[in-house]
């Protein structure tokens, strides 16, 4: 769903932080870029982007934290992510 938006995340990162009162992963390895957002207070979203090259299309991963399960049932925290995934899309895309 975020991977052909990911050129756009990146140059609003900043912005999707802010709104998810979220944090830049700044000590991440093999992957382009990569923060946390808090679409709900004990439900962090760990995004890690990979940008397109001409090897490679361009990859997401989204992680929850492994306690999830304790505030959420299991498909619950998959619709927030999916929601989550949603909003993103229509703040990178909007005028």
């Amino acid at each position: 769903m975020l991977i052909p938006h990911v050129e756009s995340i990146q140059k609003r990162k900043e912005e999707l932080i802010a709104r998810f009162s979220g944090n830049l992963n700044k000590d991440v390895k093999r992957y382009d870029f990569s923060f946390t957002l808090y679409p709900l207070p004990k439900i962090p979203l760990y995004y890690l982007f990979n940008l397109p090259n001409e090897e490679f299309p361009a990859t997401v991963t989204c992680l929850f934290s492994t306690n999830a399960d304790r505030f959420l049932p299991v498909e619950g925290v998959a619709d927030t992510a999916e929601y989550t995934a949603k909003k993103i899309i229509q703040l990178v895309t909007k005028l």
